[in-house]
Parts: C-alpha cells; sequence; structure tokens
C-alpha cells in the first residue's frame, strides 16, 4: 500500500479551477431555431404551392406530429395559420 502521509498535508491547498457547477451548452435550441428558419423559408418560397405538413417536414427532417409541435412553440401558431396569413 502506497504512502499517502505526504500527500495529506496538501488536502485542502488545492483547488479545482473549473466551475464544477457549470452545465455544458444544449446545442437542441440552436438546431430546432435552424429548422424552423428553414421551414419558414420552405414555407414562403412555395406559399403557392400550399405544401402539406408531411412536406414541409420531410424538407427539415421530423415527422409531421413533431414539426408541428415544434414549429408552433418556436413561430407562436401553427404550421396551417402561418400558411393562411
Amino acid at each position: 500500500m502506497p504512502d499517502l502521509s505526504i500527500a495529506e498535508p496538501l488536502t485542502g491547498m488545492i483547488e479545482c479551477p473549473m466551475d464544477t457547477s457549470i452545465k455544458s451548452i444544449d446545442p437542441q435550441p440552436a438546431f430546432d431555431y435552424t429548422r424552423i428558419e428553414s421551414a419558414i423559408r420552405y414555407l414562403t418560397e412555395n406559399a403557392q404551392d400550399q405544401p402539406e405538413l408531411g412536406q414541409i417536414a420531410h424538407e427539415i427532417g421530423l415527422s409531421k406530429f413533431h414539426f408541428q409541435r415544434l414549429f408552433t412553440r418556436w413561430a407562436g401558431i401553427s404550421p396551417k395559420i402561418f400558411c393562411n396569413t
């Protein structure tokens, strides 16, 4: 067994230079923003065609259900209402 008596006086003198309370940054909100930005661009560029929900969701790589929820959360209105305004 190693002799730890040498390390004992150092206990309390060594401080961790990193703040361990800092949490990692979640990249998901930025990724979601980019997806909704792409969806809005797609909707405005294809407004004449009145794209269906599934088409738009496919364009940005989401299911219809997930796209509907995400769009409404970020834009404050549903994709259908957005298309009709």
